[in-house]
């Protein structure tokens, strides 16, 4: 594992050698670097690229905060359902991604959205099911989600068992690549290590840095694979670190080590982000910005997890497996029974039943369910580790499984994200010849410029925008007789929906939109 601890940016604040002392010299090296951004992009988008020329495996991720058009992008509004306060919430967040995050598929493939932040852990299973619905959204447009920002020290453990959180955990464990929990860890001490306990058994518990443990815990305890989890902010106080002359505290560097170590335990821990490089906060970048050269260095030196030695002589693998720990059953890519059929029903994209696993007396069994649980398209179905390997069945009484749903393609990706980077494009229009188009986007309303041939042929332009569920189309220029027309589905309200954003081959969607028809002279109908 290389050293996951990178740095949290913002706006303004202090990053200064940044790129040339950590992100570039990591990836030169071929090492991964760890950056999670608030609100301004532009560092994330450095990494990004450096990704996308050294296939390193750096990790990003951004979050926007405060109040944006009156809405707050910190917390969901709990008035709503879960599922409708997800859905504004996304539309919230799409309106205010930057241009990259809409129009670069690279670069959504590569960023986690970290959608909320510090929300009210009292209401954990209302976040769960939230968690979820906003989840397959984000899915659908190609995009990979984090939640929840937890306040260092939060949640219990108790709300990690609510039913909501639950779905929550079960659906991340079928997606660790595009689902992961968000967490903070803070020690709110000059040392790192500071509020963890010993209980009767010997078993240290964390309950600040460290904390994600006790959701490895439940998750063990509930049979469901652990998250992917990301500490999106990590360090000693909201306003300072430490001071290296102080006699009385363990050197930062070496808690840095220490913590990196810990970590490295962990192998669904993919980053945590060093608070803070950005403004405010008592002028904290200062001190963080002492560390970033510090940190690339000993990220450089790093020993990475070596895999177990190959059995000696006389050494059986049922020994060489009983004195391994976790971490390196699964470094050597050892799968039991039980292992191997939640690995079979996760790649068929089912989820466990994970209250149905065991039969007294039978071999190990477990049930699933269709991955999408809301829609359930296929039957459940039972999957049984027989004569060294995994097989599945339906209900022994039941008929054949329905056809599955047509594959939808995204519009939006065709119409917007192909043609997004200004290049000139020609299109046969039936009956009237060809035209070179150009495409420009302003966050997700779009432009189709067309013609500008000559006097006789001015360019004219055509009003579109997207959201999750439709593509829009609003003001036409290009109708001729010195006429443009605006099209609409509510009288006086702009915008008429065009098409659903997801189609499938031969879906056919009927409209009515209201035409209306003006002079360019005048604007007069």
């Amino acid at each position: 594992m290389p050293l996951k601890i990178g740095f949290h940016t913002g706006p303004s604040g202090n990053r200064s050698g940044i790129y040339r002392n950590y992100w570039a010299k990591l990836n030169a090296a071929s090492k991964p670097c760890y950056q999670k951004g608030v609100d301004e992009y532009g560092p994330c988008g450095q990494v990004v690229e450096l990704e996308r020329s050294y296939k390193t495996g750096n990790v990003v991720v951004f979050r926007l905060s405060g109040m944006r058009d009156g809405y707050n992008m910190d917390v969901p509004n709990y008035s709503l359902s879960p599922e409708e306060s997800a859905r504004d919430h996304w539309h919230m967040t799409k309106k205010h991604l930057p241009t990259e995050l809409l129009v670069d598929n690279y670069h959504k493939s590569q960023v986690w959205l970290e959608v909320i932040n510090e929300v009210d852990k009292n209401r954990a299973d209302w976040l769960g099911f939230f968690g979820v619905e906003i989840a397959k959204i984000a899915y659908q447009e190609g995009y990979k989600v984090a939640l929840f920002g937890w306040s260092s020290g939060e949640p219990e453990d108790h709300h990690w068992r609510e039913p909501g959180m639950v779905r929550f955990l079960e659906h991340a464990a079928l997606n660790p690549d595009r689902l992961a929990v968000a967490l903070h860890e803070y020690s709110y001490s000059d040392d790192i290590w500071d509020g963890y306990t010993i209980d009767d058994m010997d078993q240290v518990e964390y309950w600040k840095v460290g904390r994600f443990t006790r959701l490895f815990d439940v998750c063990d305890d509930l049979g469901i694979t652990r998250p992917t989890t990301l500490i999106t902010e990590w360090g000693w106080h909201a306003t300072s670190i430490p001071d290296d002359t102080d006699d009385f505290i363990v050197p930062v560097h070496t808690q840095i080590e220490q913590v990196g170590k810990f970590y490295d335990q962990y192998p669904e821990v993919k980053m945590a982000g060093l608070w803070y490089l950005g403004g405010g906060y008592s002028n904290i970048a200062n001190s963080a910005q002492r560390l970033i050269a510090p940190v690339g260095v000993m990220a450089l030196e790093w020993e990475d997890l070596k895999p177990p030695e190959p059995p000696g002589p006389g050494e059986t693998d049922e020994q060489r497996w009983w004195d391994m720990t976790v971490e390196e059953q699964i470094t050597c890519g050892i799968q039991f029974a039980n292992t191997a059929i939640q690995r079979a029903i996760l790649d068929d994209l089912f989820y466990p039943v994970t209250k149905e696993m065991y039969v007294e007396g039978e071999p190990p069994m477990m049930a699933a369910e269709d991955l999408d649980w809301a829609i359930k398209q296929r039957p459940r179905r039972v999957y049984v580790w027989q004569n060294d390997s995994v097989r599945w069945f339906n209900d022994p009484t039941g008929s054949d499984p329905p056809e599955p749903p047509a594959q939808k393609y995204d519009l939006a990706e065709y119409m917007v994200t192909m043609f997004s980077r200004g290049i000139l494009y020609e299109v046969q229009t039936y009956g009237a010849g060809q035209e070179r188009h150009q495409t420009h986007v302003e966050g997700s309303v779009f432009y189709h410029t067309k013609g500008g041939d000559g006097p006789n042929h001015p360019a004219q332009w055509e009003q579109l925008k997207f959201d999750h569920e439709y593509i829009y189309r609003f003001t036409d220029t290009s109708p001729g007789q010195g006429k443009y027309y605006q099209l609409r589905d509510v009288p006086d309200q702009p915008w008429s929906k065009w098409a659903p954003r997801f189609m499938s081959a031969g879906q056919v969607y009927t409209r009515n939109p209201q035409v209306t028809f003006y002079h360019k002279s005048n604007c007069e109908i």
